[in-house]
């Protein structure tokens, strides 16, 4: 069986697709990544063979323009039912302004998500025609890859990773030169079968369960420091800090948040992921500082992890059993924010001037709440519990005529 995986340019966004691509080769079938930037270039530090279907240019677009879709605060419980229910009133070209927050993020994540389409959805349709897959499995933030399988009439997966979401309606339909180009009328696209990595526990309401497949938390491979090689004479915390810090107010609230950790008798471990810390110091004596570690051979050592809330650090923790403080930013990670809060494994909060102290509460009760502990080794073992990618696999065959 040959299988088209494919995925928008960010990094986050390969990743979750990595572990089936891996079950897919060691099964003796043919896998192949299609994207471009970012994530083509982790899905080749993976191993996965892999093709480019559009200038790299437009990962730099991708970036710029997720940096506008700020969200700076976990979703409210009616927010987050807006985000599930309310995608496709954002295809409306002539809708009235956004008013609200949270309207705001999801109009600027449409957006983002179907101007990412349109540049990427011919060189989908001429990878699909050359190499013939019989099945493409396109993430819920690629709707060029929804659409080319639609033009092409092959069999579609889509692959929901994270906090399980709908399919976005309103991206599909505001592709309206693509579908004008290949003559699809205006409604949703049908996937022959939805994957989906979201244990029930954290499945939002109004979202129904597609095929369950266990989150493998991958982050690429690595040289791990020493230190991550032996447990820890303290508790280690985990902070995730990383290329996420656009903003100099952020990076000095991040790394208030870190002093905070310094006064604490606990071993602090950041990846800063290329990010300029320079206005963090000094820092601490209990701090340590790497570019970048393997994140899930780290989580099993840490009793908390502190991040921007992308799904890939959300389910590591999960998947670890780690309570975990999100402080997000945008796109994707509000809701993620809010998953974690409505579950209880976690805190989340703005990163803010006016909410210093409040992320400072929030993070002493991800460290010393024994019932955040404990709700995030139940939502684990509910985790491991689901299917491998070996075991979907093999019911991907089942779609494929």
């Amino acid at each position: 069986m040959r299988i088209l995986l494919t995925a928008p340019p960010g990094i986050g966004h390969v990743l979750p697709l990595v572990p089936l691509a891996w079950a897919a080769e060691l099964a003796g079938h043919e896998a192949l990544f299609a994207s471009t930037g970012p994530a083509l270039a982790m899905a080749i530090h993976s191993g996965l063979r892999c093709a480019e279907v559009c200038g790299t240019d437009i990962a730099d677009t991708y970036r710029r323009t997720a940096d506008h879709v700020q969200f700076p605060r976990p979703l409210t419980r009616s927010e987050a039912q807006l985000v599930l229910a309310g995608w496709s009133k954002y295809a409306e070209p002539h809708r009235a302004p956004v008013r609200s927050a949270a309207e705001r993020l999801l109009s600027g994540t449409v957006g983002l998500t179907a101007a990412v389409g349109e540049r990427m959805i011919d060189g989908l349709v001429g990878l699909i025609h050359r190499w013939s897959p019989d099945v493409v499995v396109a993430t819920g933030q690629m709707p060029a890859g929804i659409l080319a399988a639609e033009v092409t009439r092959v069999p579609l997966v889509l692959h929901r990773s994270g906090v399980a979401g709908p399919v976005p309606a309103a991206a599909l339909a505001s592709m309206s030169g693509a579908r004008a180009r290949y003559g699809l009328p205006d409604g949703e696209v049908i996937p022959t079968a939805v994957v989906d990595s979201c244990p029930d526990s954290l499945r939002p309401t109004g979202s129904d369960a597609g095929v369950p497949l266990r989150w493998t938390s991958y982050t690429g491979g690595g040289v791990l420091p020493s230190w991550a090689l032996s447990a820890p004479a303290r508790p280690r915390v985990c902070v995730m800090a990383g290329s996420s810090l656009p903003a100099r107010t952020e990076d000095l609230l991040f790394g208030q948040l870190v002093a905070r950790l310094g006064r604490r008798d606990v071993e602090v471990v950041v990846s800063t992921g290329g990010a300029d810390l320079s206005r963090w110091s000094p820092l601490p004596s209990n701090v340590r500082v790497a570019t970048w570690f393997p994140l899930p051979a780290v989580l099993p050592t840490c009793v908390a992890l502190i991040h921007h809330g992308s799904t890939s650090s959300t389910f590591a923790a999960l998947a670890s059993g780690v309570p975990q403080l999100v402080l997000p930013r945008s796109l994707e990670q509000p809701m993620n924010a809010a998953s974690v809060v409505e579950r209880g494994v976690g805190d989340a909060c703005a990163l803010l001037p006016e909410t210093v102290d409040e992320v400072g509460s929030a993070l002493d009760r991800v460290l010393d709440d024994d019932v955040l502990r404990s709700a995030a080794r139940e939502v684990a073992e509910e985790i491991a519990a689901l299917p491998a990618p070996s075991h979907v696999l093999n019911r991907l065959s089942e779609f494929v005529p």
